[in-house]
Parts: C-alpha cells; sequence; structure tokens
C-alpha cells in the first residue's frame, strides 16, 4: 500500500513467521530459513542478532492425542484435548532452556471467534511452575490476522516505553508490557469497548504487597475484576496482592483483569524463597 511507517507514527519492526516446523516469530532481525528443524531455526534467529516467540503451541501437538483433524479441532471444542500432556510441557520446558533468546509463548491466538488453542493458557501456567523465578517466559496474544474481521482483537501495550526499536526490543525481553483483548476467552464474549487498561503498577517493598489499579472505558473495576494466578489456579482476588500472606503461592504470580470489555494480562511477577 505503499505507507510510510513514520507518517502514521507507527514503528516498523523486522519479522517473520517460520513455518516449516513448529511455528515461532522471528523478531528484529531479516532471518530466513529452509529448515524443518525448529532448533536450527531458533539457534540462526539468534545468531542473526533476533529474538523469538513460540506461536499457538497446542496446534504442534494437540492432534497427536486425539483421532479429529485440525478442522475438527478448530471447529469442535469437545474435540480437544483438556489437559497439556506432562511430555509436552517437558518439551517445551527443555526448549527454553536451551534457548535463552526464546523470549515469549503465545498465550492468546485470536483467529476464531473462540480462542483456537485454549490450552496454551494452560502451557504457560505450566512453564512458569516449571522455570520462575530463575527462567521467565513471557506471554503475548496476537490476532493472528487472516482477514479484516481479526483485526485489532488484541494487542500488546507497552506503557511508558518509547516508540523506538531498541526500546520495544528490550521492553519483550524484560517482560516490561501487558497484554489484552477484546474477547473473553471462556465466552468468547465482549463489546465494543476497550478491554481493562492498566493505570499502576506499585510494588510496596516493605508491606509485601504489589498494587495493580486498571480501569475500564475510562471506570474503576471491583475487586472481583482482578484474579491473581500461581501455579495455574487462582490464589487471590483484589488489586492489592499481599504475597507473603497467601497461601499456595508458588513461585510467580500473574494477574488477569476481567470487564465486560475484554481481558488484560500481566506478565509473572517472580518470587524467591522467603
Amino acid at each position: 500500500y505503499d505507507r510510510d511507517p513514520a507518517a502514521t507514527r507507527m514503528l516498523a519492526v523486522p519479522g517473520n513467521e517460520l513455518s516449516r516446523h513448529h511455528h515461532a516469530l522471528s523478531l528484529f532481525c531479516e532471518y530466513e530459513t529452509e529448515s524443518d528443524d525448529l532448533d536450527t531455526a531458533l539457534a540462526g534467529t539468534a545468531d542473526a542478532g533476533g529474538i523469538a516467540v513460540l506461536c499457538h503451541p497446542a496446534m504442534h501437538w494437540e492432534r497427536k492425542y486425539t483421532d479429529a483433524s485440525r478442522l475438527r479441532l478448530m471447529l469442535d471444542e469437545d474435540a480437544r484435548p483438556k489437559e497439556v500432556p506432562e511430555e509436552e510441557v517437558q518439551y517445551y520446558v527443555d526448549l527454553f532452556k536451551r534457548h535463552p533468546h526464546l523470549v515469549a509463548t503465545e498465550v492468546l491466538n485470536a483467529s476464531e471467534p473462540l480462542y483456537r488453542y485454549p490450552v496454551d493458557r494452560q502451557l504457560w501456567d505450566r512453564l512458569l511452575t516449571a522455570l520462575m523465578p530463575e527462567r521467565p517466559v513471557w506471554g503475548v496474544n496476537t490476532d493472528d490476522m487472516h482477514s479484516l474481521d481479526h483485526f485489532a482483537m488484541d494487542f500488546i501495550l507497552f506503557p511508558g516505553v518509547r516508540l523506538e526499536t531498541e526500546a520495544i526490543r528490550g521492553a519483550l525481553v524484560g517482560g516490561a508490557y501487558y497484554f489484552s483483548s477484546r474477547r473473553i476467552p471462556e465466552s468468547g464474549t465482549g463489546h465494543d469497548g476497550e478491554p481493562p487498561r492498566i493505570v499502576s503498577i506499585i510494588h510496596h517493598e516493605l508491606e509485601h504487597v504489589i498494587e495493580v489499579r486498571a480501569e475500564a472505558d475510562g471506570a474503576g473495576l471491583p475487586d472481583d475484576a482482578y484474579a491473581w494466578i500461581s501455579d495455574g489456579k487462582m490464589v487471590h482476588t483484589g488489586p492489592q496482592m499481599p504475597y507473603r500472606a497467601i497461601e499456595g503461592l508458588g513461585a510467580y504470580a500473574r494477574l488477569e483483569i476481567t470487564s465486560e470489555s475484554g481481558i488484560t494480562f500481566t506478565n509473572p511477577f517472580g518470587f524467591g524463597a522467603k
């Protein structure tokens, strides 16, 4: 379309979806490969100076555990596996350990009315349970846009980050962002407003409290809009999490904030020994 990114106040980031194997994003480089081996492609991304993100992991393993075709798995929720098999969890744990520049995994993929791979969120928690806090795995969501009705349903926000390549790269590597969807994963519902927008994150270090405040469509949210997740389970609700006082808290906690407009996810907060 001969559009100038600078004129539209956009930042053009070089990248590629490597898809001859397990789909993965290669970002901040112009790496291309004909290899059908994921490890080779990820190593090539690193050698080219890029970072990588895994795309929709369940697409690459769930058919191994069912008799369903890919089309049926996309259309029939009952045909999908409800749990991530332990051997698949271990495969991804080992993959992230082998590739330090593999910074994130896709949690939501919005190219269907209901999210196409719902157990990808479960896999994210399994990875965080196994790897945090020493080896964080950040989350992302994408439109995976194949048609215009997928556009701008899911997006990543970089609060306070300059619209410059190195600044965006640094935020992705450091997990200094959050991501939102205009739909709620369990129902596919939402409306034309904006999903929750985080307005502040404060660590009250002396009190051992993390406080996150958000609003949706210009209004504050009730306490039950904030769900803190650790080891794949909800462990607390409300904008303030007194992390030293919560039973069952693992080595991380992440926050899901839900409104009528959609859902917002933070990246995980990591905890060491008490």
